[in-house]
């Protein structure tokens, strides 16, 4: 029998991130993973390691209730990924014997996982999305060139439907979403990547530059009080236009923030929440894109801005004190140097990026991904192992 502490630990099923959140605030930290040589198994802040079977599996359940079921407590259980999250949805009846946490209602957590029941859910509670229709089959295609205007945005119904071996020698260099500028390039794209998997959402790509895009954590408590939320603008995005945040900062943005906070109460949202924004380039508009029953990786910007979403989370789920006055520091940044770099050498010109420039950006509070001076060895093991498969 595992002894309780005084600190209930938190179980972690993800990357390095979630794990730094809690531990660099003291709590805490059992490491799962359904990754063998996963990073995060080697963070300081690892007090117990894990390896589960896939997220998505039946067995990964059945781990789960052998585990809690050692224990004499209640672990906080939580995750960055989506299918381990949809998975627990489905079975939290009798994962709530062993395991505290909370999502959503089951149907909320499906319409917004699944980007098919997304479209028909935002036309349900009226959002500010793009236009978008489903497509699962190439004679879908017809469907958008009636009812949407180009460019056009492919994505998949879930993010890791394309998390594919075969991927890149099928489709190219991995993206989370296309922008096709004509029918012709989309049909094209499509053939490619109904290989992989042919059920996709297309939308009205929402023209504007990349710094328009916005993301927001929240936590909101079980009667829909918004606990805690953090507002970040994508400031350097790789690659352009369809990519992932590599230079990311905390900001000030009460319309953005307020709208945030009328979606989650119109959906009846709980717990840990991501949504995202693009502001249209002419007239400013916030347009909905995704909303995630999680943070993004970005809430690791919470540990220097003062807004630590999963601790909020902890404490407030375990009946702890929270001290937190809703406010937080803007001018935070997130860097992803890697991808950064990357965006240097290939995009600078889009971003009319210098050295100077760019080593100026970097001054002021920051928080590096991946990375952390009181926690190095994931770090030099991430490293270690891509080495490896370069030679």
């Amino acid at each position: 029998m595992i002894q309780k502490n005084q600190n209930n630990p938190a179980l972690i099923c993800s990357e390095i991130g979630l794990v730094r959140c809690l531990g660099s605030a003291g709590i805490p930290v059992i490491t799962g993973t359904e990754v063998k040589g996963n990073p995060a198994l080697y963070s300081r802040y690892s007090h117990e390691r894990i390896n589960f079977s896939s997220y998505e599996s039946e067995q990964f359940i059945q781990e789960l209730c052998e585990f809690g079921d050692k224990l004499d407590y209640k672990p906080l259980l939580m995750s960055y990924d989506d299918r381990l999250l949809l998975n627990i949805s489905r079975n939290r009846d009798e994962l709530l014997k062993y395991y505290r946490f909370l999502l959503p209602k089951p149907e909320m957590v499906e319409g917004l996982l699944d980007k098919l029941k997304f479209v028909e859910l935002a036309k349900k509670y009226n959002l500010p999305t793009p236009p978008s229709v489903r497509v699962r089959k190439k004679g879908d295609l017809k469907l958008v060139s009636k009812h949407l205007k180009k460019p056009y945005l492919l994505k998949p119904l879930y993010r890791h439907h394309w998390f594919h071996e075969n991927f890149s020698s099928i489709v190219g260099s991995y993206k989370k979403a296309f922008v096709c500028s004509t029918l012709q390039e989309l049909k094209t794209l499509y053939e490619r990547i109904a290989q992989i998997n042919p059920n996709v959402v297309i939308q009205e790509y929402i023209e504007g530059p990349d710094d328009h895009m916005y993301d927001i954590n929240m936590y909101i408590d079980d009667r829909g009080n918004v606990k805690g939320a953090l507002v970040a603008q994508k400031l350097r995005v790789y690659p352009p236009t369809a990519g992932y945040g590599s230079y990311v900062v905390t900001v000030d943005d009460p319309e953005i923030l307020n709208l945030s906070k009328e979606i989650a109460q119109k959906l009846d949202l709980a717990g840990l929440t991501n949504i995202q924004f693009k502001k249209r380039k002419d007239t400013g508009e916030p347009i909905l894109i995704e909303i995630h029953t999680r943070t993004s990786i970005f809430d690791i910007l919470g540990i220097k801005a003062k807004m630590n979403l999963p601790v909020i989370y902890y404490k407030d789920l375990n009946g702890l004190p929270l001290h937190t006055n809703g406010q937080y520091l803007s001018g935070v940044k997130y860097i992803n140097v890697g991808r950064d770099l990357r965006l240097f050498l290939k995009n600078r010109k889009t971003y009319g990026l210098t050295l100077p420039k760019m080593a100026k950006s970097y001054m002021g509070p920051k928080v590096i991904d991946g990375f952390s001076i009181k926690d190095p060895l994931p770090t030099a093991i991430d490293i270690w192992q891509k080495a490896i498969k370069l030679f």
